[in-house]
């Protein structure tokens, strides 16, 4: 997974996958300890997002490039070009 975004408190950060799917067709992947909890997350579509989250931020990895749009949401860059 090559691109990495970062969020902070009070901040957003909000994923629109297209396609036909439902949330059990993903699959996840969740570890946490003391520190950290780590969510993997794939897609029928092959997409990937693995959210690390801290206790002062997120770091968000993915497969595939995402693009924020005027209404504020981010798209996977494939899907909406």
């Amino acid at each position: 997974m090559v691109y990495n975004y970062t969020v902070h408190p009070n901040e957003s950060f909000n994923i629109k996958t297209l396609g036909n799917h439902t949330f059990s067709d993903i699959k996840k992947n969740i570890k946490s300890n003391s520190e950290i909890i780590i969510n993997h997350s794939t897609y029928p579509s092959g997409f990937e997002i693995k959210m690390t989250q801290f206790k002062d931020k997120i770091l968000i990895t993915t497969n595939m490039e995402l693009i924020k749009h005027d209404d504020g949401f981010y798209y996977i860059k494939e899907q909406v070009q």
